[in-house]
């Protein structure tokens, strides 16, 4: 592999991942300087967080990402995009996005990347809940990550005029209420 042909083998020049949450300090080297990869370095301005590319939205704390000023204090190197709001307006502790609402948001994700990214290879970073959508969107068959697993997906946009065909989207679920609480 270290011999591998980087002609043939393109390394991103742009990349994407969820936007910090409350992170373990041995993430920090995801989110500050270069980006390390195969073949040497991605600079820093080459990457940023994008706040469609999120896991599941809702209920769990760990699906809430933390304040911009907060992130910015903790890295100071992270790389915010135009709109991104002070707080987290897509968390909702009561509620929990479904599946095809969460295939809708990563949709919308990759058009936004095909219309203002100028990287021709672009790596996307998530959890596998986001990569679950991404590559139902782009027509992949079902392939369920294990923890920790890698998945290489080569997409080619091409522009298609008309137009978006219809997508049915199920509701958020609300938070179970417990047995015994008074709610």
């Amino acid at each position: 592999m270290e011999n591998a042909n980087r002609e043939e083998n393109p390394l991103p020049t742009g990349l994407l991942r969820e936007p910090p949450e409350p992170v373990p300090r041995d993430r920090q080297h995801h989110l500050q300087g270069p980006r390390a990869t195969a073949y040497g370095t991605l600079p820093a301005a080459n990457q940023r967080g994008e706040c469609l590319l999120r896991e599941t939205l809702g209920l769990h704390t760990c699906d809430s990402r933390s304040s911009k000023t907060a992130i910015a204090q903790e890295y100071p190197l992270y790389r915010f995009e135009e709109d991104f709001a002070e707080e987290d307006p897509l968390y909702d502790p009561e509620l929990r996005e479904s599946d095809s609402a969460r295939d809708v948001r990563l949709r919308e994700l990759l058009l936004d990347v095909f219309a203002h990214d100028a990287s021709t290879v672009v790596s996307l970073t998530a959890h596998s809940g986001a990569i679950t959508s991404v590559l139902a969107v782009v027509g992949h068959r079902r392939f369920a990550l294990m923890t920790g697993a890698v998945i290489p997906v080569l997409v080619r946009a091409e522009r298609v005029e008309g137009p978006t065909p219809p997508v049915q989207v199920e509701p958020p679920t609300r938070a179970p209420v417990c047995p015994g609480s008074r709610i």
